[in-house]
């Protein structure tokens, strides 16, 4: 494992999760010390066991990394672990201000108590564009939760684009309207609630408010590649007097969600 870790510190994703999945003492011992130099921008970190304990371990790394500016982290999987409240608190303080873009936590230890701590993260986690926290104990009162991030524009509506839920079980229809009001105050593409309790009347409205959204995404896309396109001499839209790099960054991030599918 040792060798495994130190050989591919410099790739850009490192995976260890099935087979390649860290020991207790390799987790401490051997890995935090390679990731603190590491160069891995997707780490995947499935199935492992990992606790509190080592959690808060590795937060801290990530938090002195964030810090010093020097934490290339984009894609966080922490999958099918033991996280509870405690090893959340810890996760989600340091990755405030980082420059994570997905986070996955399905199959923990998460409930509604603990939807603050998130809600505190994305306020400060800017660049989140992905949240999955697929088969844990959320219900309604946790969704809400999260919602109002949305309606009080705590967080970074533009940015943030996907959010699964799904297989929480306690998800019941006021769950899913209150999505359906935060969907129309941001830029979600996706929401996943299967196999909740979200009757299918208001799951095709959530799909509805989603589609409508992304089509005007669309449609903008259109006006901003055109502009793109156009001489700016004696054109009439203002648009076509913006700077070829604003529009550039406009359009790669109105294609983002596009390109992933």
């Amino acid at each position: 494992m040792t060798k495994r870790l130190e050989r591919n510190r410099d790739l850009t994703v490192m995976e260890l999760t099935g087979a390649f999945a860290l020991r207790p003492e390799d987790f401490t011992d051997v890995f935090l010390p390679i990731f603190k130099v590491s160069s891995w921008k997707r780490l995947i970190l499935s199935q492992n066991r990992l606790t509190n304990e080592a959690i808060s371990a590795f937060a801290q790394v990530i938090g002195e990394r964030v810090a010093l500016g020097g934490c290339p982290l984009a894609t966080l999987w922490l999958d099918s672990n033991e996280i509870t409240s405690k090893g959340l608190l810890s996760l989600c303080t340091s990755l405030r201000n980082s420059g994570l873009t997905e986070l996955i936590l399905d199959s923990n230890h998460i409930g509604d108590e603990d939807l603050d701590t998130v809600c505190e993260c994305l306020k400060e986690c800017r660049a989140l564009r992905r949240l999955s926290l697929n088969s844990n104990n959320i219900s309604d009162v946790g969704v809400k939760r999260l919602c109002n991030l949305f309606l009080d524009k705590q967080i970074n509506c533009s940015t943030f684009h996907e959010l699964d839920l799904q297989s929480n079980h306690g998800i019941t229809d006021d769950g899913g309207r209150a999505l359906i009001k935060a969907a129309r105050l941001s830029w979600l593409c996706r929401v996943h609630l299967d196999r909740n309790l979200v009757s299918g009347q208001v799951m095709n409205d959530l799909k509805f408010i989603l589609k409508t959204i992304n089509s005007k995404r669309f449609r903008l896309l259109v006006v901003l590649c055109s502009a793109r396109s156009c001489p700016r001499v004696g054109a009439k839209s203002d648009l076509k007097v913006l700077p070829v790099e604003l529009l550039d960054m406009l359009m790669s991030f109105l294609m983002w969600p596009i390109r992933r599918g």
